[in-house]
């Protein structure tokens, strides 16, 4: 469980870099996500049919570079991809060393690695001569101008490290380098993005059906842990609304202490109505203890992380900043905000708890008409990722 909410952190981390820099990001995390998940797992297993070395090389070669080369520059290089392949080959051959020394292990196991394929006298010579390729290959670039970034400044110079922009190769017409031609990278744009204001009713079914299918499998299915399981459907849905727009947010301290103050305001409410539920339904303290009971057994602390950092940020910019948004510019101010709450209380009638359905109807109308009243997400954000932090992590209510 740890392992899996620190890979969520994770996740979000990324799908911060999406927003704020480029929609590249989420596709190469995404690829990166896939080899990592199929490297060992089936139906695929690239590492027990002797792929291993080759996505090693490309996930710590090519993709990481490209990934680091987009979040600064916003595009694709083919200069950058030239000059990851030493590094990816070198560590690739980590790998290697370790499947050759593992041949009797891995034999024993079934599993196929290219030290078994090609035995260890030619596991041995593939390594030498890869080693020495690599070196080569860098001292090839360097005689091109295709020189490792920063290595014509020292680290901690004025000026720093060169930018990645800023790779040359010779000129011979000029006898010195130029800028590599705008062919070798691709710009990222979300210009070619679907605009929901062509596709609307397309885009709002989907905004709708997503969550109502995610938090179905969610409450629906009995394996895995609650937690991990709502992270990742916040993530899904977090996804959609940000292939279609990418929200607005403000970086204020007057948001941020109001969505702390709404935050506290909400922990009171639900507080109150915890002490008043009793007197009203029937088994309500045996259903609010059914809500926690969800995730039993996990670590508090990394609970707190995930409503945090995750499900917070990512619920209210997918129902409040893109669901809620469309619907109010679309059906109206009033029909779209209690259309939005409904959904968003409906989707919860899959846990089968009363209670629960009646707490997501007010935290849903309340973050609704907060939203509705100040259309400031960062807000939102604030007052939703505390309030559930606290209330499920630190100091829960039943």
């Amino acid at each position: 469980i740890e392992a899996m909410v620190l890979n969520l952190v994770t996740i979000a981390i990324g799908l911060v870099l999406a927003i704020s820099r480029s929609f590249l990001i989420f596709w190469i995390g995404f690829i990166g996500f896939l080899a990592c998940v199929f490297y060992t797992a089936g139906p695929v297993k690239f590492k027990y049919r002797g792929w291993g070395e080759i996505f090693v090389f490309l996930m710590w070669g090519p993709l990481m570079f490209e990934g680091a080369y987009v979040v600064q520059r916003q595009a694709l290089s083919l200069q950058v991809f030239y000059l990851s392949i030493p590094f990816g080959v070198l560590v690739a051959l980590v790998l290697l060393a370790n499947n050759i020394r593992d041949i009797d292990y891995d034999s024993r196991q079934g599993i196929k690695t290219v030290g078994i394929l090609l035995g260890s006298r030619h596991s041995f010579h593939l390594y030498a001569a890869l080693i020495v390729a690599a070196y080569l290959y860098t001292l090839d670039g360097s005689s091109r101008g295709l020189e490792p970034l920063g290595a014509d400044r020292p680290p901690f110079s004025p000026q720093g490290p060169p930018s990645p922009e800023n790779l040359y190769e010779k000129d011979p017409g000029s006898g010195g380098c130029r800028h590599g031609p705008a062919r070798h990278r691709l710009r990222a744009s979300s210009d070619r993005r679907l605009n929901p204001q062509q596709n609307g009713a397309v885009v709002i079914w989907g905004a709708i059906l997503l969550p109502i299918a995610c938090w179905a499998l969610t409450f629906g299915w009995s394996g895995g842990n609650f937690w991990v399981k709502i992270g990742a459907s916040v993530l899904l849905v977090l996804g959609y609304s940000l292939y279609w727009q990418r929200p607005k947010i403000t970086l204020r301290f007057s948001s941020f202490f109001l969505g702390i103050l709404s935050a506290a305001v909400l922990y009171f409410i639900f507080f109150l109505g915890n002490s008043l539920a009793p007197y009203f339904i029937s088994g309500a303290k045996g259903q609010v203890g059914g809500i926690y009971s969800l995730g039993e057994g996990s670590s508090k602390f990394l609970v707190f992380l995930l409503l945090l950092l995750i499900t917070g940020p990512g619920e209210e910019i997918f129902w409040r900043g893109f669901l809620q948004d469309q619907m109010m510019k679309r059906i109206g101010t009033c029909r779209g905000y209690l259309l939005t709450t409904a959904v968003y209380a409906g989707v919860h009638v899959f846990s089968g708890n009363p209670i629960l359905i009646l707490a997501a109807l007010m935290a849903g109308a309340f973050w609704g008409g907060l939203y509705l009243w100040k259309r400031d997400l960062l807000i939102q954000i604030t007052s939703h990722s505390f309030w559930s932090a606290f209330i499920f992590a630190v100091f829960p209510i039943h």
